[in-house]
């Protein structure tokens, strides 16, 4: 796994995540590119537009906000966030050293 906060200066900071499992292997890029491969050939493939994907992910949560559903639980926050920063300590010391 591979994590940086540093783009490329034309597109910034992209997504790319990539899943392998009996001899098929799928590439997400930007939320908005998907493509699923197998030994022999490409099994299917989607591209959407990329701001649609945060149009829809805004949408959901303000509908879940509206009907009253509950939201991430405070452990699930704590844990993820809890991730980020020790990941960036762990840099700063790193560099640092």
């Amino acid at each position: 796994m591979t994590l940086t906060d540093e783009g490329s200066q034309r597109v910034g900071v992209q997504d790319y995540i990539e899943l392998r499992a009996n001899d098929v292997t799928v590439k997400m890029t930007n939320g908005s590119e998907y493509q699923a491969e197998g030994r022999n050939r490409i099994l299917r493939r989607k591209r959407i537009n990329k701001m649609l994907t945060y149009h829809l992910m805004y949408r959901t949560i303000g509908q879940h906000i509206l009907d009253g559903k509950p939201g991430d639980s405070l452990e699930s926050v704590a844990c993820s966030t809890g991730v980020i920063l020790d990941l960036e300590d762990q840099l700063k010391s790193f560099i640092t050293n």
